[in-house]
């Protein structure tokens, strides 16, 4: 599958069996080789602090895990299991199987993670949804592909919804080729 017929079907590859197979085949197994992403995520991360409690939703196989170096707790949530099953265990970390639609907990965040995600599902529903898990003054990071053939009304629509819900802090661009470059935004929650 190319990276156009890959995104022109997104939006249908809801259920949890189909991201199942997905990461069964191997069409996912590239993500471990993107470690500029998950280290530039990681080590805004790190400028928060050690004791972050981190919200990882849509974590595939919890490759961002192995980049954090300090962290006082760690919840990884994706809708597929197969994915969950090849996270790596570490101390104070844990995973949950749930669609974005349907994840729900008592928990409160320092630091929620939409990494790669938001182009997946109804971003304008899913991110006040979200809102609801993060902490007074806690800060939202989220990696959003820009390359072709990513849509630029779907990136400003991403932006636009994250801009209502919390207070826009930081913008900026990693390009690691020609063919791969993603806006990373950081947001702070609106109450303190």
């Amino acid at each position: 599958m190319g990276f156009k017929d890959f995104f022109s079907i997104r939006r249908f590859r809801t259920k949890s069996g189909n991201w199942n197979a997905e990461y069964r085949e191997g069409q996912w197994d590239y993500l471990d080789k993107e470690g500029m992403r998950y280290r530039a995520l990681a080590g805004t991360i790190a400028s928060l602090g050690n004791d972050t409690d981190i919200l990882d939703v849509g974590c595939g196989p919890g490759i961002l895990l192995n980049y954090l170096s300090a962290y006082r707790s760690y919840l990884g949530m994706d809708i597929s299991r197969e994915a969950i099953r090849r996270a790596p265990k570490r101390e104070q970390a844990s995973f949950a199987v749930a669609s974005v639609e349907a994840f729900t907990t008592d928990r409160k965040f320092s630091v929620i993670i939409f990494n790669e995600l938001l182009y997946y599902c109804d971003y304008r529903s899913i991110i006040p949804r979200f809102a609801a898990f993060l902490a007074p003054g806690g800060a939202v990071i989220s990696s959003v592909f820009v390359s072709y053939p990513q849509k630029p009304e779907t990136v400003e629509g991403i932006e636009c919804s994250l801009n209502e819900q919390f207070s826009p802090v930081r913008r900026s661009m990693m390009k690691e080729s020609e063919k791969k470059e993603w806006l990373m935004l950081v947001h702070r929650s609106l109450t303190a």
